[in-house]
């Protein structure tokens, strides 16, 4: 069951997916199955059975609408989308239900061995083939750059004294490999996190300014012996860079960067839809279905999905689905702040760890969301800011129930211990 949901995160790192007809599978869609008969059998049985947090309930609203506003398209587009977000949904009702009996622990543990494995493999993949830096041609594998640092950071936030030496060497390591890879968001949010480690959880801006010039050096000096880091350089000090516009793209021109470029044109596209239709938006994968109909003649790398999910959101689910998806984010959020308090005061951390520990697990989420192109990832990033309040306060609760000397959680047989009502959890 704990490898179940551990194999079942970690397959959406592989590049490992094949099409039935209209539907696109992953091994992740095959093993929530069995995790949902699992569950089914397993869960009547607790002693206990938590309930979902509020977000959970807004993060299900919004993808109910994801789904109906999928049918404006097409139904076969509506089927797709309304499989896709049932898998989601039930992936995480299992995981709240399950929680009594789940091993955060061993399961944090393998998803940081297996997400670092992946890593691994594929920066060896990408030297193999000759590249040695820009290490993100593979799609699904990249992905671990980006939330690695919140398996590491965890680990070294919470790790004891002996390993502390330990994580930080890995931590420096995987700066550096973050740093070659080029993946843009990924550099941001090891920045933001190693900063909130370095100011111990205050809002100061000297660590801030000091961890990110030390990125832009360090990237200026392999800038002036490597032209995709230059690229990259001028990409990001420039991304409206008029060879980045459609006008000079459509003229045949090389754009300075070919995801500003998409960016670009994004934006300009959206535009228009959403003055079309601005309540209840285009329709989910409506922005594709207009760019197949209307912009055969672009670019292969323009035909692509809007990257970032909240004007995705906007353009295809309208105002409505906006609402609802903002909604989610913003109780999150507010859940995850209170449950990180609880969390740092049980295991006697000094009060303000508390933001290191919402940078560790909501930067990632919140970079993914605004500049990454929508998918199974998405609704993955959505559900997991959700569900962080209910598995922190769980952690809480089997740290005291461990310093006061009662058998810790993760067995199916429980011992009841009074404890003051949980904040963040509902």
């Amino acid at each position: 069951m704990n490898s179940l949901i551990s194999l079942a995160l970690l397959s959406l790192f592989l590049p490992l997916k094949m099409s039935a007809g209209p539907v696109q599978l992953r091994p992740f869609d095959l093993m929530v199955v069995v995790l949902c008969a699992m569950t089914a059998v397993i869960a009547p049985r607790l002693p206990t059975r938590p309930r979902p947090v509020a977000g959970f309930y807004l993060f299900g609203a919004y993808a109910a609408w994801h789904a109906i506003s999928a049918f404006l398209v097409s139904s076969e587009n509506g089927i797709r989308e309304l499989l896709q977000v049932t898998i989601i949904l039930a992936f995480g009702g299992c995981v709240i239900a399950l929680l009594p009996v789940l091993n955060l622990k061993r399961i944090g543990m393998f998803l940081l061995v297996g997400m670092a494995a992946v890593t691994a493999w594929s920066v060896v993949w990408h030297l193999q083939h000759g590249f040695l830096t820009g290490w993100k041609r593979l799609d699904d594998p990249k992905t671990t750059f980006t939330f690695l640092p919140t398996a590491l950071g965890c680990a070294l936030l919470f790790a004891d004294r002996s390993r502390k030496r330990l994580y930080i060497g890995l931590w420096a390591l995987l700066g550096v490999i973050i740093l070659l890879s080029g993946e843009r968001k990924a550099l941001g949010i090891y920045v933001l996190i190693t900063a909130a480690f370095l100011a111990k959880g205050r809002f100061s801006p000297a660590p801030i300014l000091l961890v990110g010039a030390a990125a832009a050096a360090s990237i200026s000096l392999l800038a002036a012996s490597n032209a995709y880091m230059a690229t990259q350089l001028q990409s990001f000090i420039d991304p409206f860079d008029s060879r980045n516009s459609f006008d000079a793209v459509v003229r045949g021109g090389t754009p300075q960067s070919f995801s500003n470029s998409q960016r670009l044109f994004a934006v300009n596209l959206s535009k228009q839809l959403i003055a079309e239709s601005p309540i209840i938006g285009t329709g989910t994968n409506g922005y594709t279905d207009r760019l197949a109909r209307e912009f055969y003649y672009v670019p292969t790398f323009l035909r692509v999905n809007i990257h970032g999910e909240p004007l995705r959101v906007l353009v295809e689910n309208g105002l409505v689905g906006l609402l609802l998806y903002l909604s989610f984010w913003i109780v999150s959020i507010r859940a995850n702040l209170k449950s990180c308090r609880q969390l740092v005061y049980v295991w006697r951390l000094p009060r303000d760890s508390a933001f290191i520990l919402l940078a560790v697990l909501v930067a990632p989420l919140v970079f993914y969301a605004l500049f990454e192109g929508s998918g199974t990832h998405m609704f993955i990033v959505g559900l997991l800011v959700t569900l962080y309040p209910a598995l922190i306060n769980e952690v809480a609760v089997r740290r005291r129930s461990s310093s006061a000397g009662v058998a810790p959680a993760g067995n199916t047989q429980r011992v009841p211990v009074p404890r003051r009502p949980q904040l963040g959890y509902r």
